[in-house]
């Protein structure tokens, strides 16, 4: 096994992948686990692999941190184990002792909601839900940012992202809660320029948006790719409309909101509208985005 996996490493285009099931013994057992038992026999050391795969997605673990390599994994364990994990990494300190807990029922990762984005430039992007593990892509983008835009995005100045803010992003079950990111490309090493996020009011089945785009990404056609997927997916999980807060200047989001296809309602009240933007039965044609 050491052969083949370090084999594959060596091989020019070569990549070392893991692939098992979460689970064993009828799904009672978990094939991740936070430690090895003395004797074990395991014998590929863990610089040696690049990739795990389970049934529930794709673990990259080539150059990462201890943290980033133990949440990427937790993420592609049977949902069952996921808090068991979560704990007893905070045990051991391979996470943040502040790790949001994961839900017993974990959501399933909506692959569906993967695609490739055409950009007025004539570039490509690649858009996809965000992921626990994006904690650093999103930190990095965040302070490449200009005091617009974060002024415009958050309605005051934030002058750090720390993990405890950050955490607030990443924790999402992709139903009541979904954060879409665009990133450079489907590579790993690929930067977030782009964010989305709704999250739902039960109280009256209308969620919350809001964008975020890198200022040297603007202007490109992202807001609009981004908002046609995710009304996309509010309305599969049953979503009835948005509602947002824009500054008065904000005029590319606006715009971003107003040409859709949805009536937009709007009020204006200190300096920013309030819209609400009901959802009708007038479909979002193709499921691929296009940046309009």
């Amino acid at each position: 096994q050491v052969d083949f996996t370090r084999g594959a490493a060596r091989s020019p285009g070569g990549k070392p992948i893991i692939a098992l099931p979460s689970t064993a013994d009828d799904g009672t057992i978990s094939r991740i686990v936070p430690f090895l038992k003395p004797g074990a026999g395991v014998v590929t050391s863990r610089g040696d692999v690049h990739y795990v795969v389970t049934e529930y997605g794709t673990a990259y673990l080539h150059a990462k941190t201890i943290r980033e390599r133990a949440m990427a994994l937790i993420q592609i364990a049977h949902p069952r184990f996921r808090p068991w994990l979560v704990a007893e990494a905070k045990t051991r300190r391979l996470v943040y002792a502040d790790q949001i807990e994961m839900r017993i029922q974990s959501p399933v990762y909506p692959e569906q909601l993967e695609r490739w984005v055409d950009l007025r430039d004539g570039s490509r992007a690649f858009m996809r839900p965000l992921k626990m593990t994006d904690e650093a892509r999103l930190r990095e983008m965040f302070y490449r940012l200009s005091d617009e835009s974060i002024h415009y995005r958050f309605f005051n100045m934030i002058k750090s992202m720390p993990h405890e803010k950050l955490q607030t992003f990443l924790h999402v079950d992709y139903e009541a809660d979904m954060a879409l990111v665009v990133l450079t490309s489907a590579g790993q090493d690929a930067e977030i320029v782009a964010i989305a996020h709704y999250s739902r009011d039960p109280r009256t089945n209308f969620a919350d948006a809001s964008f975020l785009v890198r200022d040297d990404m603007q202007g490109k056609g992202i807001g609009t790719a981004l908002m046609h997927t995710l009304v996309e997916s509010a309305r599969a999980n049953g979503v009835g409309g948005f509602t947002a807060d824009v500054l008065m200047g904000n005029h590319g989001m606006l715009r971003v909101f107003h040409k859709h296809g949805y009536a937009v309602q709007s009020t204006l009240q200190d300096g920013a509208y309030r819209l609400r933007i009901p959802f009708t039965k007038k479909r979002i044609r193709g499921r691929r985005a296009q940046a309009k």
